[in-house]
């Protein structure tokens, strides 16, 4: 991951500006190559050594650099170089990651390593101001063991994200939420930058960041499980769409003839492939001969599903072969839209189908496609809340720098959203 990348007017750069841009340049240097020094850094930037030195200087006041002992002179002799790190313990930021379930909490230092973990349950309770008590309750708990300043707050939620404004616009399929402020009025609280995004997009960023995205610019991320969205890149950069809805394969019209006159809010994929509806459908299938094992709304329903029909249920066998056609019609859609270099399928429910699921796809398109399960899990959104958070707070240590040519400057500062990072 780097730090905000800016776009100069050479020609029109006071000094003042051109000496912040080198400082998040060196700060960017010292991050991805670990530990350097002074002359070495002077060689991968082509500054003079006293332009370095000044540059080092400043980011060391800042306490964004360390020094971290002597290396050895050259053969010629000489001064020993000192070395230079990154100040990760610097500060910290937080992540947060909503479920039905739980909510998942994680405290990092400036390199993204986990300083401490938490989970606060939901218990059904799934309205707004119950979710927004909770994630208050978890970062307090959590950020009381901070060892340094918190720098930003990372946040993965489900439904529609204006992530400009921090707004949850909409979440049909579990929460019912509408115009949820949730990005201010934690700023507001905790007096820190908050990024919201969609859960599955910020695992779609996880992805590029850590999994099959890192040497592709094109792909998209499937998650399945009582909901389904997916993660659009395009050109190593989320694609968040005219309405922040892009990825929201849930409303997926794949069948005309059984379009409702009333839509599900859901949306017509999801109302078949949702595993909470696969379980009312097995149920209703068999009705008359009791609850089945398999119709639960838990994340297994399609591993039980896939075993009644081994044991030669020809109502799950059914429910079964409509539910892999579903989703390989979705990814061919999705193939057929975007193209993508390869497309990942994260959730338990592919992990009982994905044979299925590449089979049938692989039919209805006449490319090939590359379909892998996710490398990173159920973790992918708190990881992608982390990376987000990151990317947040070296956006403010970058502004804090103070340049004054900032008309001259066009801002790339969302490099996580377009998920410009390298890990």
């Amino acid at each position: 991951m780097q730090l905000p990348r800016y776009r100069l007017a050479p020609s029109r750069m006071n000094p003042r500006a051109m000496k912040s841009l080198n400082a998040i340049s060196v700060l960017n240097l010292v991050r991805q190559h670990g530990r350097v020094s002074r002359a070495s850094l002077a060689k991968l930037t082509k500054l003079s050594k006293p332009t370095v030195s000044d540059l080092v200087s400043f980011l060391l006041e800042r306490n964004l650099l360390i020094e971290t002992g002597e290396g050895e002179s050259t053969t010629r002799g000489g001064k020993k170089p000192t070395f230079l790190e990154f100040h990760a313990a610097a500060g910290t930021v937080a992540a947060v990651d909503v479920s039905p379930e739980r909510v998942r909490f994680a405290l990092c230092d400036l390199s993204g390593n986990i300083l401490r973990e938490d989970d606060l349950l939901t218990d059904g309770q799934l309205n707004a101001a119950s979710i927004t008590a909770l994630i208050r309750k978890g970062l307090k708990r959590t950020l009381r063991h901070k060892p340094g300043e918190t720098q930003a707050i990372g946040i993965a939620v489900p439904g529609i994200v204006d992530c400009r404004r921090g707004v949850i616009l909409e979440t049909d399929s579990v929460f019912g939420w509408r115009n949820v402020t949730l990005g201010a009025e934690l700023e507001a609280e905790f007096t820190v930058p908050v990024y919201l995004d969609n859960d599955v997009n910020l695992a779609a960023l996880a992805e590029l960041n850590a999994g099959w995205g890192r040497s592709r610019q094109d792909f998209v991320l499937i998650r399945w499980g009582n909901g389904i969205g997916a993660g659009i890149v395009i050109g190593g950069k989320l694609y968040h769409g005219a309405h922040w809805a892009a990825g929201e394969i849930g409303h997926m019209l794949l069948n005309i003839a059984s379009q409702p006159q009333i839509p599900d809010p859901r949306g017509y994929l999801e109302s078949v492939v949702g595993t909470d509806r696969v379980a009312s459908r097995l149920e209703q299938r068999r009705s008359g001969k009791g609850r089945p094992r398999s119709a639960s709304a838990d994340s297994d329903v399609l591993s039980s599903l896939k075993a009644l029909a081994r044991e030669g249920d020809s109502r799950a066998s059914s429910v079964l072969e409509d539910i892999v056609r579903h989703i390989a019609s979705a990814i061919a859609n999705l193939s057929a839209a975007y193209d993508p270099e390869v497309i990942v399928l994260l959730g338990q429910p592919f992990l009982a189908l994905i044979d299925q699921v590449q089979r049938d796809a692989a039919k209805l398109v006449p490319w090939a496609l590359e379909i892998h399960p996710s490398q990173i899990g159920d973790r992918a959104s708190l990881q992608g809340a982390i990376i987000a958070a990151l990317d947040t707070a070296y956006e403010t240590i970058s502004r804090s720098f103070h340049w004054d040519n900032s008309e001259y400057l066009t801002d790339h500062s969302q490099d996580h959203r377009t998920a410009e990072a390298n890990g």
